[in-house]
């Protein structure tokens, strides 16, 4: 038997293993080897494996050596020499037949129960009921709001990680994980928007033929349920900040907070509503009252500054229920609670100059600072001039200078940084005062240096690559 090593709906037809090697085997299908072909394939066994065969059937084996388990490389039986290979071919394809029709029905019977109490205004709590009235255990995942049925025991976090993971990238419809025992997962999709996760848990002695009927219901009856279970359209952001700043009546909500924060989230990986799912299950979890919009496929999250968190804690947690390693956060500073428009500005402008994980607005607020100074190349030619040089010598200079003004001006951390003997960074230090015309033991001087150097840097200026 080619492929899993039972007998499965997906086996196609018997074939007889012809004298020159496998024919016609490609994958799922049982492989009959009469005796007087055996030996030639026992010269090229390694091609069982190649094939995917898991169990072969040998006819007239008379006088095959006890260790042909070794021999094949795979597991066997043997039938006598009299046994007719085509009775025996017959009825391993009316087997095949039986066991197609079985889990046809099986599939339609399921389907109907699944599909038609979705269509009927079933909750996905209630289809999961469903599937386990079949004897499976059975759970939806929706980025960390996770319903079970059938199940005593709850899920770990490292099983739900693990099923999101496989299934986001896996363009097999069921994907089996071993996290810590098997388990069999399929994505909930509508249209192209993934909803959830479905899993079943099988116990020992399940046919996994089955298991899967039952999942691919399941998973046609969520998507259906799911769909009339999404959101309303979220605001967006300018509607948002409208809503913050002009109240409809101070009576209408509760009392302005002190401050607010912001954040905004983005993943290439993932649409805005699964973000926007994710984060307001998790800010639901820490009990923070948080108001979500949406910009694009970037999510934006105004709250009181009141409530404190670990913002890269509740990052790893988003990201956890998004099954990602590819989000970017960006996080304003407190603003006050007539102010929630420059909080999100502040997130917006982090998370722009954020690629992955989580970034302040403190973070770049030099840098964004330094980018509106006008005439900002007049100043840095003045003060950097002869080290902008095109050439590897002021390279290197410039580079020395800035590690050791950022090094408070300790010649041991900075020579220890470049990786330079003492003499030889006095040396240089020594050329850059004369080649600038400045005292580096002058604080006024040192300042502004390292002025220069930071809006050379804000203006994306030519740097040395090492910086």
């Amino acid at each position: 038997m080619a492929g899993e090593a039972e007998l499965r709906g997906r086996v196609s037809w018997p074939v007889v293993v012809r004298a020159t090697g496998l024919g016609e085997i490609s994958g799922g299908e049982i492989v009959l080897i009469p005796e007087a072909r055996l030996p030639a394939l026992l010269t090229n066994r390694a091609a069982l494996g190649a094939a995917g065969v898991a169990f072969a059937i040998v006819f007239g084996a008379d006088g095959v050596p006890g260790d042909l388990r070794d021999a094949l490389g795979v597991g066997y039986a043997l039938l006598p020499r009299e046994s007719d290979v085509r009775d025996i071919r017959g009825a391993i394809e009316q087997s095949i037949i039986r066991r197609r029709r079985s889990l046809f029905e099986l599939g339609q019977r399921l389907h109907h129960r699944l599909v038609d109490a979705a269509i009927g205004g079933a909750a996905p709590h209630e289809l999961l009921e469903v599937a386990a009235a079949e004897g499976v255990r059975v759970a939806l995942d929706r980025e960390g709001e996770v319903l079970t049925a059938g199940l005593t025991d709850g899920i770990s976090q490292d099983t739900l990680l693990a099923a999101r993971i496989a299934t986001a990238g896996s363009a097999d419809p069921f994907v089996s994980l071993v996290h810590p025992k098997t388990v069999l997962s399929s994505t909930v999709v509508a249209g192209k928007e993934r909803l959830g996760i479905a899993l079943v848990f099988p116990t020992p002695g399940d046919d996994r033929d089955e298991l899967e009927a039952v999942l691919s219901s399941l998973v046609a009856g969520l998507a259906i349920a799911l769909s009339r279970d999404v959101d309303e359209r979220p605001p967006t952001v300018e509607e948002l900040m409208q809503r913050l700043e002009h109240p409809i009546a101070p009576s209408s909500g509760a009392a302005i907070p002190e401050a607010w924060r912001a954040m905004a989230v983005r993943d290439a990986a993932h649409p805005g509503a699964r973000i926007e799912r994710a984060l307001g299950l998790e800010f639901t979890a820490r009990d923070i009252q948080a108001m979500l919009a949406r910009s694009g496929e970037v999510v934006v999250a105004v709250f009181p500054a009141r409530n404190l968190f670990n913002p890269p804690s509740f990052f790893q947690s988003v990201t956890t229920r998004l099954g990602s390693a590819s989000a970017a956060m960006g996080l304003s500073r407190q603003r006050g609670g007539r102010q929630p428009r420059k909080a999100v500005d502040e997130a917006l402008h982090a998370l722009r100059r954020s690629e992955q994980g989580v970034l302040s607005y403190e973070d770049i607020e030099v840098d964004l600072l330094l980018e509106r100074v006008d005439d900002w190349e007049t100043f840095v030619t003045s003060r950097l001039g002869p080290l902008l040089d095109a050439d590897a010598r002021a390279d290197e200079l410039l580079h020395t200078l800035d590690i050791y003004l950022h090094s408070g001006r300790q010649g041991a951390a900075a020579a220890r940084t470049l990786q330079l003997h003492r003499n030889t960074l006095l040396y240089r230090l020594h050329q850059i005062q004369k080649a600038l015309g400045t005292d580096l033991a002058d604080d006024e001087d040192v300042f502004a240096l390292l002025l220069a150097i930071r809006l050379l840097r804000a203006h994306g200026g030519r740097f040395p690559r090492h910086l």
